[in-house]
């Protein structure tokens, strides 16, 4: 049994303020049945007792404790014994073959807890779905029982030999098996129950008050939970963990309900009707997936599937009947309850054409009328609402609805069904000794000896690698352990002041809990998960494809095309991280190095390319090339349609090239390379008209490639057609290989001919490398060496990433183009993606490191070279396996003596044959502006500027040679000469000297000069030189010749103080070349003046005194009566008054001459003083000329410009004008098209009022006749 101290992991934590704090932080171990079965006491005797007696060594209580949520307010504690009373005896399981699970009828006080219900709810889904739930113990002799359904009690230990019902401990210790950060975890707990103010139990139990299971069970499942209490949102006191995840070990995926009907209809079964009267409610399978749906939105949703804002708040969802938290979701329906009619609906009748101005005839310019609404398709899911009773917990839902009521689905699944896992972590176990765990008998606790290991939130990339012909699906897992509690205090929260204080629930209670503060706004940082595309050509980061937070544990899946893909994953975890990537398909996660070497080969795509286009060409050797049949004609179409037909007949002669490398190899003879060669020629014959003509270009660059093709060549017998048949199975095993050969050939000699395959981006991120290694020498404090220096030349044209891994953090690359002397630009110090043309001299690798303040011992470097191209760069010939290490470097320190032009030095650089050098110039000041140039007879050759520092990473160095001007009549031979010279200047002034360091350093140079003046005739040179060698050779170099020695180098820091300004150089080269390099101070400007000084006194004697002693008499009367002494130096004669800053030679030490008043001679107008000689009259005039010129120009173009503008105002008017004329008679044209119809309508309408107006007039008229005639015969009547 593997001791305790295996399984724990020591963890360095940090305070709030970021105070280290050298505290462990020792989580729960991993599981161990054996453990866990330990340290229990069992009631003795076939009866138990009806209250069980304590162990001998007391009760166990727990010293880390339970933080319960802030909605729980406890104000005791109590055993088993305290509150279970009466005959009932304390036990775990009461009833272990239970069929039905009740936590809702004895925990109706604890509903306003949300954690609470989060944890009775998914509860009651594990034990709904406990058949596909399974667990397999094991036996003592190692064999496997038969799978048993899931228990929720199974996670309770101990548990008794022969037995799966835990046991009840009386010392009160129990360890619960969860699963934590990607393992199965031990948490001990006791049997200690928090009580509320009303005596009720705040933890879920049954309705049995002496079975314990589920409060102890809820105990360890709290644990956990406290380290994520409100997330990272402190919205609620539910946190990211997950029940489920707990007991199970599946994962939690999350999904927004908004467009997951999909995903709900692979995953539930799908509701269908029976064909016969029976339960329509029942599925038709049972559902392999836990799947629940919560109205809270989550904290770990990853960044490419965020929810939309919520429509529904969680009062308006209980207004429907709907539980405000979560559901299971079980089963989905797609089609009505009730079946629709069979009979057709009656038919309607169509209303008239036309009934009135209100159903008028649409006109043209009308609007089309709105379409009909699409039909809505029915969708339903069916939901178990865990927090209802039994009889009525099971609805159907209208999905539009379950979208607005919830705002996520949580999917769980289980790891164990991906083929491929891959473990990514930083809980390492690191134990000082084997035998780590010891028994303390006082306290019943074990003593484990940890290594303390320190965790940062750094950033930890890894490079994940896939390539399949399938679709891919990725599945990350990541578990953050980004909080932990100390005495009930949480230890990496942070404050969130600007969130205003929590919101409770109703009925939630307020409290002063320590840690869960009102309004405490303490929230834990998520550790996050970044996956981003990666490739070697590209430095620059590029955007996310999935980035996954979380606090807890969160999931998500990453679905890519077929195809090859490289990932770049990134972690942070505040303080540790547990990473699972879980797929069907293979793939490689590792380390950069290990990658690049997997993206060498062909991809997957390529190869089944290539194989499809060999099985194609073989599959039509039995018609020999002709009448091949139109299905096998197709495949070869699909295989060539993205090449034009000049690029079949150069991938012909590819092939065709390939089997004759491959001939001795497979076995074929002379007649079957015949054959072969004329069956291509008829099967691409017959394939060549079908595809895409090429330009003539193309032709004309193809046609010298494929001039070797005999297409006149005929297979006329059926003997070639059996040779062509026993060649194939001969080339069975290598078609893939021809094919890959033959495709590679093809994009080698047409690389723009790769965009247009179908595996174009699969062959873009193939790389091929090169590894170099070697030594790096031992460096004193503030140091510099060259580890490398290497030339390699290109082959063809091609991408290069060039990577160096050094001991020493202060390491750089540099690589320059030796043709034209060009560095390659790089971006943090790293050398950026570069296309590397086939030049004449290639390419110098340079690899240099440096200390600062500390030396650094011997260590080791390594040179990783990535390309585009199977050839990769190639060294010299001659230059061997390995890269030379073994260098010289000749340093030069002095102190910082600037002349007028703030030149540091000038030395001659002098070779007999030629060599490279790198040069290294450091100054004691950091700021100053550096500038330093190695001169070719006076012209810069080479130029670099730093601050503070300035390295020539390499110079190539000639000799003087003879060179040949002419060959015919008379011969004429030049010296060309090289004259090299290194100069150092510091720019813009930004090395002031003070006056006390100038004195300073001007004594030791008049000490020096005064020394060398001695007379000696055996007196040595008093060059100094630090010669250092990586391959231990030390000394001098070798001096031929020089006339002028080095000034004084010191060798040691003893022998000059770094205090004042001084600088050091530092020149390298190969062992090899250090004797034919010489390195003398330039003093040929000093050689001239005392050369002209000796020709002056040679021919006037005695005129160096008359020039010092008209000297000394201008300064007499200039009052500077000071005489210096003879033999010393006039820039060190004069006294430093203060230790002010200057710049270039110190005012204190120059001689303050009066200046010469001109005022008599000068005419003040205000204006500087010039000489208005005949040249100044020129210019003046030419000013003139070009001002009254400039002036013209300048009036000619705004009159221009203002006609323009004229004209153009002009033209606008006219058309708006035009355009006012043309509505105008659009607007009467359209008058008279509306008052036409109308006024036709009026006049129809008076003339038929008229008519109207004459009948009645006329009816009006008759009955008055009428009536006349009537009373006429009235009164007739009345006379008889």
């Amino acid at each position: 049994m593997e001791s305790q101290s295996k399984n724990r992991t020591s963890l360095q934590s940090s305070t709030k303020n970021q105070e280290v704090v050298s505290k462990k932080i020792v989580i729960w171990p991993e599981w161990n049945e054996a453990e866990a079965n330990l340290g229990h006491v069992a009631p003795k005797g076939k009866d138990k007792p009806k209250t069980p007696l304590p162990a001998a060594g007391g009760l166990f209580e727990d010293t880390d404790g339970v933080r319960l949520p802030p909605s729980l307010v406890a104000t005791s504690w109590k055993r088993p014994s305290e509150y279970i009373t009466g005959n009932q005896v304390p036990v775990i399981v009461e009833n272990p073959d239970r069929t039905n699970l009740d936590l809702l009828t004895a925990n109706s006080h604890l509903l306003h807890s949300q954690l609470i219900c989060w944890v009775i709810g998914q509860l009651f889904a594990l034990w709904r779905n406990r058949s596909i739930i399974t667990q397999s113990t094991v036996k003592e002799e190692g064999a496997l029982q038969t799978p048993k359904e899931w228990c929720p009690w199974d996670h309770i230990y101990p548990v008794p030999k022969g037995s799966n019902v835990p046991l009840y401990n009386a010392s009160g210790k129990y360890c619960i098996k969860l699963h934590w950060m990607g393992v199965w975890r031990k948490i001990t707990v006791d049997d200690r129950m928090p009580f509320d103010e009303a005596n009720q139990m705040l933890l879920p139990r049954t309705c049995n008050a002496n079975e314990l299971w589920p409060a102890i069970l809820t105990k360890g499942i709290l644990k956990i939970a406290a380290l994520d209490y409100g997330g990272t949102s402190q919205l609620s006191e539910l946190g990211q963990c997950s029940v489920v995840t707990m007991l199970t070990g599946w994962v939690p995926e999350i999904h927004a309900t908004r467009g997951a009907w999909g995903l709900l209809c692979g995953l539930l079964p799908l509701w269908k009707r029976p064909a016969q009267d029976g339960d329509s409610d029942q599925p038709d399978h049972e559902s392999n997936t836990i799947l629940m749906a919560s109205s809270m939105a989550p904290h770990c949703f990853a960044s490419r599937s965020l929810p939309e804002p919520h429509e529904m708040t969680e009062e308006r969802v209980e207004a429907k009947g709907l539980p405000a938290q979560h559901v299971l979701v079980i089963q989905v329906r797609d089609e009505p309850l009730v079946p629709p009619p069979t009979e057709p609906p009656p038919p309607v009748l169509q209303a008239p054409f036309y009934l009135g101005l209100r159903h008028r005839q649409c006109r043209a310019g009308d609007p089309p009328p709105p379409p009909p609404p699409p039909p809505v398709e029915p969708q339903f899911v069916r939901v178990i609402l865990p927090l209802q009773s039994a009889d009525s917990n099971t609805i159907w839902m209208e999905y539009r609805e379950f979208e607005q009521a919830y705002q996520s689905v949580v999917l769980f699944k289980k790891p164990s069904n991906y083929v491929q896992r891959h473990i990514s972590t930083n809980l390492h176990l690191k134990v000082d000794t084997p035998n780590a765990v010891s028994s303390a008998p006082a306290t019943g606790k074990k003593t484990v000896s940890l290594t303390s290991v320190k965790v940062e939130s750094t950033e930890v990339p890894d490079i994940l690698f896939v390539d399949s012909m399938e679709p891919i699906e990725l599945l990350f897992v990541l578990s953050s352990l980004s909080n932990w509690l100390d005495g009930g205090k949480s230890m990496f929260a942070v404050s969130r002041p600007s969130l205003g204080p929590r919101t409770f629930l109703a009925g939630e209670k307020v409290h002063d809990q320590v840690g869960t503060d009102a309004t405490a706004q303490e929230c834990v940082v998520a550790g996050s998960l970044t996956v981003e595309p990666y490739s070697w050509r590209n430095v620059l980061p590029t955007p996310p494809v999935l980035k996954l937070t979380t606090s807890a544990v969160a999931t998500a899946t990453l679905s890519l095309p077929p195809g090859r893909h490289c990932l770049r994953l990134r972690l942070k975890a505040p303080v540790a991280y547990h990473l699972e990537v879980l797929s069907q398909t293979p793939f490689v996660l590792s380390t950069e190095e290990a990658v690049i070497s997997h993206m060498s080969k062909e991809s997957k795509r390529f190869q089944s390319h290539c194989r499809r286009l060999m099985e194609a060409v073989v599959s039509g050797i039995e018609c020999g090339g002709e009448d091949v049949p139109e299905e096998k004609m197709q495949s070869l179409l699909e295989v060539h349609q993205a090449l034009t037909q000049g690029q079949a007949k150069l991938l012909q002669a590819s092939v065709v090239k390939m089997l004759q490398l491959q001939a001795d190899r497979v076995g074929l003879s002379t007649d079957m390379l015949f054959a072969w060669k004329a069956y291509l020629a008829k099967l691409y014959g017959a394939l060549i008209p079908s595809l895409k003509p090429s330009d003539q270009s193309e032709l004309d660059h193809i046609a010298t490639m494929i001039a070797d093709i005999d297409h006149n060549e005929k297979l006329e017998n059926e003997e070639a057609v059996g040779v062509l048949k026993e060649s194939a199975k001969l080339l069975t095993q290598h078609l893939e290989e021809i094919g890959t050969a033959a495709f590679g050939h093809l994009m080698k000699t047409l690389p723009q001919l790769v965009d247009s395959l179908p595996f174009a981006s699969d062959e873009k991120t193939r790389s091929y490398h090169q590894v170099y290694k070697g030594t790096s020498p031992t460096l004193q404090p503030s140091s510099w060496c060259i580890l490398f220096r290497e030339v390699f030349h290109m082959p063809e044209d091609q991408v290069l990433v060039p990577h160096l891994q050094c001991s020493l953090n202060t390491s750089l690359l540099r690589v320059i183009d030796n043709d034209t002397g060009v560095e390659v630009p790089s971006f943090f110090h790293c050398i950026q993606p570069h296309l590397y043309s086939k030049n004449k001299s290639g390419y110098t690798f340079v690899g240099e490191a440096w200390t600062h303040e500390k030396p650094s011992d011997e260590g080791s470097w390594l040179l990783r070279v990535v390309s585009s191209s199977p050839s990769g760069p190639q060294r010299s010939e001659g230059s061997g396996d390995v890269i030379n290490t073994a260098y010289h470097t000749q340093e030069i320190k002095e102190y910082y003596l600037p002349d007028r032009d703030h030149h540091m030095f000038r030395f001659n650089l002098k070779v007999t044959k030629p060599c490279s050098i790198s040069l290294h110039v450091c100054a004691s000041k950091a700021t100053a502006h550096l500038k330093v140039e190695v001169l070719d007879n006076e012209q810069s050759f080479y130029c670099t500027e730093g601050w503070g520092h300035c390295v020539i990473p390499v110079c190539n160095l000639h000799p003087s040679r003879l060179k040949t001007i002419s060959e015919e009549g008379s011969t004429c031979d030049e010296e060309k000469s090289h004259k090299y010279v290194l100069e150092a200047t510091v720019m813009n002034n930004t090395w002031p000297i003070s006056d006390s360091a100038w004195n300073f350093v001007a004594t030791q140079k008049s000490a020096e000069k005064l020394e060398d003046n001695k007379p000696s005739s055996g007196r040595k040179s008093k060059l100094k030189e630090k010669e250092k060698g990586s391959g231990g050779d030390k000394g001098a170099a070798g001096k031929k010749g020089a006339t002028t020695p080095l000034p004084t180098a010191r060798s040691s820091a003893s022998q000059i103080d770094t205090t004042k300004p001084h600088w050091t150089l530092r020149i390298v080269t190969t062992t090899s070349d250090k004797e034919h390099l010489e390195v003398s101070k330039d003093t040929e400007r000093v050689d001239e003046l005392k050369s002209m000084v000796q020709a002056w006194e040679a021919e006037q004697p005695g005129r160096t005194k008359k020039g010092m002693e008209s000297r000394q008499k201008f300064l007499e009367s200039q009052g500077l009566s000071k005489n210096p002494g003879e033999g010393e130096d006039q820039s060190t004669v004069a006294p430093a008054t203060s230790d002010v800053p200057t710049v270039g030679v110190p005012t204190s030490l120059r001689p303050a001459l009066r200046e010469l008043d001109l005022s008599p001679y000068i005419t003040d107008h205000g204006m500087p003083e010039s000489l208005l000689d005949e040249k100044e009259l020129t210019l003046r005039q030419q000013q003139r000329q070009n001002t009254q010129q400039t002036y013209r120009t300048s009036r000619h173009n705004v009159m221009e410009m203002r006609e323009a503008e004229r004209q153009l105002r002009n033209q606008w008017k006219n058309k708006q004008l035009e355009m006012a004329e043309r509505w105008q008679i659009e607007m009467d044209d359209l008058r008279e098209q509306l008052n036409g119809p109308r006024e036709a309508i009026r006049q129809r309408y008076l003339q038929e009022e008229q008519a109207k107006l004459e009948a009645e007039q006329a009816a009006r008229v008759a009955e008055e006749e009428k009536a006349a005639a009537e009373s006429k015969a009235k009164k007739k009547g009345g006379k008889k």
